[in-house]
């Protein structure tokens, strides 16, 4: 993969939802957001959004750490409204 050309993560798995898949999905998107982060060397910050079933969970990284949502939004039973904001990242 070309780190230097990435814009938005998304780390997608068809497992379920529970805690340990999504734990090692959340592990897996933060490697791949470090790994832009040390490639694009004038790059402050990357935006992650990780898919592990049917829950979306959006995340923020600079180079003084890891923001995301505490609760993942469950996809089949959000309104539209709010789930056409996620894509828009790019």
């Amino acid at each position: 993969m070309w780190w230097s050309q990435v814009r938005t993560l998304i780390e997608i798995t068809t497992k379920p939802s529970d805690g340990m898949a999504m734990n090692k999905a959340v592990l897996q998107l933060c490697m791949y957001m470090n790994q832009v982060l040390t490639n694009q060397l004038d790059r402050r910050f990357t935006f992650g959004i990780l898919i592990c079933g049917e829950q979306l969970s959006l995340w923020f990284c600079d180079k003084s750490g890891l923001i995301g949502t505490l609760d993942p939004i469950h996809i089949h039973k959000v309104d539209s409204d709010r789930f056409t904001t996620a894509p828009s990242f790019s």
